[in-house]
């Protein structure tokens, strides 16, 4: 099923396949009639800090406020030092930090920017909840524990059918996330 138009925001259209990809993904997957969703996606705000930030989803589902990265990049990924390291036959390494960092920071600078537009104290913003959606088909996912918690992977992908990753529609759907998170998912309403 798919989220209807008037529950979908583009605020900018991506510039990237690959990212437009996970967009639809998410889009075809989200199950409307289960409750309260909407999503913006690829936007950029500025922080009280002054730094810029963007953003590639905020989705509103019934579970949860959920700041969604998107990664799309082949080859076997695992955590190396604090870093994540893409592995692809015949080429270097690809190395990055790993994104659940900045996308917590990003997180946080959300949440403030939108208390500040309510006027501090009136009005509620639910927790904003980073999660890091790899949606290459041709990842080989090696990530485990803690480094795997706040990343999810399509539903069809073999680390999530054997309960080692997380699939991005269940994260979204019942703001449950694998390994550990232990902030109990509460129910997010228009009013919120």
């Amino acid at each position: 099923m798919t989220i209807p138009t008037s529950s979908w925001t583009t605020v900018t259209p991506s510039q990237y396949a690959w990212e437009q990809d996970g967009l639809d993904y998410l889009r075809t997957g989200m199950d409307p009639i289960g409750g309260t969703w909407h999503v913006w996606t690829n936007f950029e705000f500025q922080a009280r800090s002054g730094a810029i930030y963007e953003v590639d989803a905020l989705v509103l589902s019934p579970m949860g406020l959920w700041l969604v990265e998107i990664k799309s990049i082949p080859g076997h990924l695992r955590q190396e030092d604090g870093l994540w390291v893409f592995d692809e036959k015949g080429r270097r390494p690809k190395t990055i930090e790993n994104p659940v960092f900045l996308a917590n920071r990003k997180a946080k600078a959300l949440k403030g920017l939108l208390q500040d537009q309510l006027g501090g104290g009136r009005g509620r913003i639910p927790w904003i909840t980073p999660v890091i959606f790899c949606n290459g088909k041709q990842l080989h996912f090696e990530l485990t524990g803690a480094d795997a918690m706040h990343v999810a992977l399509i539903d069809s992908h073999n680390a999530v059918k054997r309960g080692q990753a997380n699939s991005i529609i269940k994260v979204l759907s019942t703001g449950q996330l694998a390994g550990g998170n232990d902030r109990t998912p509460r129910q997010v309403d228009r009013r919120d």
